[in-house]
């Protein structure tokens, strides 16, 4: 385990999945722990998939491959590349286990930097080929416990979804119905809006979710630009006390998708010898900050 601390901040991070594994401020753990008897994850990197394929497999180049829902790196180890007080920075690298299921050199590149009250988190994708672009999703799932305030129940807490030109997307035989409808900026928490899955939206523009509960503070906000999919989920046949806001760059197949990669939508074509940098931040608020 490795651990970043500052005046506002601490947080821990495992090089498996090089997965954030605690998230402190003024001393309440704001991290989902990760009990299994609800959802054994915490903060899993998604990629080179968001979500699931549809059945089970994608096609490129004339072959067909196999991935467990939301990619393999989340349960591979990485290693570290930098560390500091305030900032930490993991890699992983294309190999035969992965070429296996997915046919691209890639190098991944995960950090976690403290600036000031926000925890960013980085993203950087590298395509070290020579001739051949490379095809990917990535995305982020962090769980945040509940309640934020000792007290609270689910059902007290609250999400606001602050940008432009956002839509909700649906669902269609346990896959993606891409056809959009008009997204809700308000959302009261209620297990029953979980009960066919993850919501998700399209946020082509700059995004602030802001998760509360029955008190303005202490609130919790995930901030990011071009990342153009959201997801928030909770088991909700647990009713599991978090929720997860995730920014993606990618998103699960759609029902009538035709099951080969480069059709696929939301994929990320990233030329050869070249990079692809996003970043999300994650802000602890309290009532002596705005």
């Amino acid at each position: 385990m490795y651990r970043l601390e500052n005046d506002h901040l601490a947080i821990t991070v495992s090089s498996h999945g090089a997965e954030l594994q605690s998230l402190v401020s003024r001393e309440r753990e704001y991290l989902w722990q990760g009990d299994a008897r609800y959802w054994k994850r915490r903060a899993p990197i998604l990629f080179p998939i968001v979500g699931k394929l549809k059945n089970g497999e994608y096609h490129y180049r004339g072959r067909s491959y196999t991935l467990p829902q939301h990619g393999f790196a989340r349960d591979r180890d990485f290693s570290v590349l930098n560390h500091d007080e305030h900032h930490i920075s993991f890699r992983l690298e294309d190999d035969g286990e992965s070429a296996e299921h997915y046919p691209f050199a890639f190098t991944l590149d995960l950090s976690y930097t403290l600036l000031g009250d926000t925890l960013r988190v980085g993203w950087q994708v590298h395509n070290p080929a020579e001739q051949e672009d490379l095809l990917f999703s990535i995305g982020g799932h962090p769980a945040f416990a509940l309640p934020l305030v000792d007290g609270d129940t689910f059902a007290d807490h609250h999400i606001q979804i602050e940008t432009a030109n956002f839509s909700r997307l649906g669902w269609r035989d346990g896959l993606l119905d891409p056809t959009p409808h008009p997204g809700e900026r308000h959302l009261a928490l209620d297990y029953a809006a979980f009960a066919n899955d993850a919501l998700i939206y399209h946020t082509p523009a700059p995004t602030t979710i802001r998760l509360y509960g029955s008190q303005v503070a202490p609130a919790l906000s995930v901030s990011y630009t071009d990342l153009p999919y959201l997801g928030l989920w909770t088991p909700a046949d647990k009713e599991a006390p978090f929720i997860c806001i995730e920014p993606w760059a990618g998103v699960m197949d759609c029902a009538d998708y035709d099951g080969e990669l480069e059709h696929k939508l939301g994929i990320t074509r990233l030329a050869p010898q070249s990079d692809w940098q996003r970043h999300y931040d994650i802000r602890i608020h309290h009532e002596d900050t705005p």
